[in-house]
């Protein structure tokens, strides 16, 4: 029942981005037209949080591992470049020093992918870009604090994250 909700929702919003602004909204009414604005506004943004969720990371985790056990499979291994696509997305959705578990974590999946369907994945600009990030360039604030074991959680606390 969720599914079938959020897929409507996501084709709805496909649909709305697909009109003309102009001609299909902007006729019938402006008031109408940004309420429908703000509501979809919030639907996506609403999408955008359960992006950065332990369901939808241990998705990915789900079929990272099928793709790894199957590619070889004729019907599993042209899934494996929409994963990497997605894979890739979520690392690039909010590049912050906040989620470099979660990127870590992403980047750990396209290493396994590209091993087991042998391909090239090319994931070191994902990883660069971190070390370019404003976070990492500023003065430590604190002392030595506790460490963190990035592999259960996806993004660091901000009182953390200060004292890098």
């Amino acid at each position: 029942m969720a599914t079938t909700s959020l897929a409507l929702k996501a084709c709805t919003i496909l649909a709305m981005e697909s009109c003309s602004l102009r001609s299909e909204i902007g006729d019938i009414h402006l008031t109408m037209a940004f309420s429908h604005f703000y509501c979809y506004w919030f639907l996506l943004q609403e999408a955008f949080r359960k992006v950065y969720e332990w369901k939808y990371i241990n998705c990915l985790e789900l079929w990272t591992g099928a793709i790894c056990e199957y590619g070889s499979e004729p019907d599993f291994k042209p899934l494996a470049y929409p994963l990497t696509q997605i894979i890739s997305g979520v690392v690039r959705l909010v590049p912050t020093a906040r989620y470099f578990p979660l990127r870590l974590r992403c980047a750990r999946m396209l290493n396994r992918i590209a091993a087991a369907t042998n391909t090239f994945i090319p994931i070191s600009m994902l990883l660069l870009d971190m070390l370019e990030m404003k976070e990492l360039h500023m003065p430590p604030t604190g002392g030595v604090g506790k460490a963190v074991d990035l592999r259960t959680i996806l993004k660091v606390r901000v009182s953390l994250l200060s004292e890098i």
